[in-house]
């Protein structure tokens, strides 16, 4: 049975992590996805895949364009250097989630000295139930994450190009 002091840890984990995870879920999945993409024949057949019209409706107001047809010369443009930008975009996130974030989550494990392992247990508790709350409640699967990438590395090169 469990103590109290063990129950306190185990939910005081569960909702340091809920409120550390919470905005940046969306990140751990992008790494996860990504982590097999990350060489350039991978990473270029998704970008590849990421030229169609639902891709471009979904982001047209982002983007400022017009047509499709300007959806599509943007996007022949910016492939030589999307996979750079894509492994600076995929570094910054890796660093910034298991560098910056994950260590001061982690942090209060040192108030449960002797009952570090529950709220480990507790803050890996509340990461599944994000997890599983932006998969199947949310309804965010690999195409939203393959998509937001492109995403963003369009508007990058945009932003470098206008400067």
């Amino acid at each position: 049975m469990m103590d109290t002091m063990e129950w306190l840890a185990l939910v005081i984990g569960v909702i340091v992590g809920l409120i550390g995870y919470f905005r940046v879920v969306d990140y751990i999945f992008i790494i996860i996805y990504y982590a097999l993409f990350r060489t350039r024949r991978n990473y270029d057949a998704i970008y590849d895949a990421a030229d169609d019209e639902v891709t471009y409706r979904r982001f047209k107001s982002q983007l400022g364009i017009e047509s499709y047809a300007d959806y599509l010369r943007l996007h022949k443009t910016v492939q030589p250097s999307s996979f750079e930008r894509f492994l600076g975009y995929f570094k910054t996130l890796s660093t910034m989630i298991f560098l910056r974030i994950t260590p001061l989550v982690l942090l209060p494990a040192i108030i449960f000295w002797t009952n570090w392992y529950y709220y480990v247990i507790g803050v890996l508790m509340a990461l599944v139930l994000l997890l599983i709350y932006k998969r199947f409640v949310k309804g965010f699967r690999a195409g939203y994450y393959q998509r937001l990438m492109v995403l963003a590395v369009i508007i990058d090169y945009l932003k470098s190009t206008k400067l």
